[in-house]
């Protein structure tokens, strides 16, 4: 039996610093991508924490005007390249 252990974790912060567990990742990668694909959805400050280290190793902040930016500008390319 082939069991996938998960030793990072998702957490968003609120504005008063309160975390809240959000799902667990089995690699570094998978969880700076979910996190991405996250904030897309729901701006905030993200926190990637592992496990057996019990550490932070990656901190993120998104404002909810830099994703529509971001959005805004990838589909004004997009047009330009029909």
């Amino acid at each position: 039996m082939n069991m996938q252990i998960s030793s990072y974790d998702i957490l968003r912060r609120d504005a008063l610093g309160q975390s809240t567990w959000i799902e667990a990742a089995p690699d570094l990668d998978v969880a700076k991508a979910r996190v991405l694909h996250l904030a897309e959805r729901f701006p905030a400050e993200y926190v990637i924490f592992h496990q057996p280290t019990a550490s932070v190793i990656a901190d993120f902040h998104f404002k909810p005007t830099e994703f529509h930016s971001l959005i805004t500008h990838v589909t004004e390319e997009s047009r330009i390249d029909s």
